[in-house]
């Protein structure tokens, strides 16, 4: 376009115009030609891809179906072999019940008494006492409660009363 504008205005040849569009022409057929070339390959390929794929889903059914002829003519000579001798005599020395039932005894646990738990004792409820503010500035300190905490969890241990745990 810049081409036939600067020809019919400016300083330029109009051969330049013409030998660019005919460029541009060439280019655009060039390039469709080898789209449709592009697109009849890809077609060529899959049409390819996809009758090899085939040819091998049918040779692997005629395998599939091969073997499972075979296997059935395998068991219908098995089912036509005689019986041998041994074998019928020992099926007729077996009843239809072959098996009696044992009486097994009860397990040893279920045989003991069953043994159940004291209750633990009530658990005590802490009386709180009025405190006055000094005392209670006192009571957040940290050693003093920890000092009556460690001597009530000592008296409990010395408890002989008190339910123990296994470990203990």
């Amino acid at each position: 376009m810049g081409a036939w504008v600067f020809a019919l205005v400016g300083p330029v040849p109009l051969f330049v115009p013409i030998a660019v569009t005919l460029l541009l022409a060439a280019n655009g057929v060039a390039s469709r030609t080898a789209a449709v070339r592009s697109r009849e390959t890809l077609t060529m390929l899959a049409a390819h891809l996809y009758a090899a794929e085939m040819a091998r889903e049918h040779a692997e059914r005629r395998r599939q179906t091969a073997a499972r002829l075979r296997a059935r003519a395998e068991a219908e000579a098995e089912a036509a072999k005689p019986v041998p001798e041994r074998v019928s005599r020992r099926n007729a020395a077996v009843t239809g019940d072959t098996w009696d039932p044992v009486p097994v005894p009860k397990p040893t646990y279920q045989l003991k008494p069953a043994v159940h738990r004291r209750p633990p004792p009530p658990l005590e409820e802490p009386v709180e006492k009025p405190q006055t503010p000094a005392a209670s500035d006192q009571s957040r300190s940290t050693m003093p409660r920890r000092a009556a905490d460690i001597e009530r969890i000592l008296k409990l241990d010395e408890d002989p009363e008190r339910p123990r745990a296994v470990n203990e």
